[in-house]
């Protein structure tokens, strides 16, 4: 799973916003590839805990009070947490309202961190 999860982090760092200019440590994707994103942990059966969507405008990053969450308490099935986990980020994503004001970004929310790799200097 290790080898799995680090293609998921290439990715992650690859397509995913920085979002420190606003005092986070982690990254926003664009809608296309948050679901990109979902699937792809689907696929390594890492669980998705919740999300938060971040707005782009004017080249101005700002935390929105959208989000959704999912807590492996509220289920007594494993498994069941793990498909209501994807199926819930996938749904948000999918149905959160574009605007043509600006961009929503969607930070994706794992039962671990993901660090900064160190400098290549």
């Amino acid at each position: 799973m290790i080898i799995k999860v680090g293609e998921y982090i290439k990715f992650y760092y690859a397509k995913g916003y920085s979002l420190t200019e606003i005092g986070v440590s982690y990254r926003a994707f664009s809608k296309e590839d948050a679901l990109e994103a979902v699937e792809m942990l689907k696929r390594f059966r890492v669980p998705i805990t919740g999300g938060s969507v971040i707005t782009l405008n004017k080249g101005r990053l700002r935390m929105s009070l959208d989000h959704w969450g999912c807590s492996k308490w509220e289920f007594d099935d494993y498994e069941v947490y793990l498909e209501t986990s994807w199926e819930r980020a996938k749904k948000y994503i999918m149905l959160f309202n574009d605007s043509p004001d600006c961009q929503y970004l969607y930070a994706l929310f794992l039962p671990f961190s993901i660090e900064e790799p160190p400098d290549d200097d």
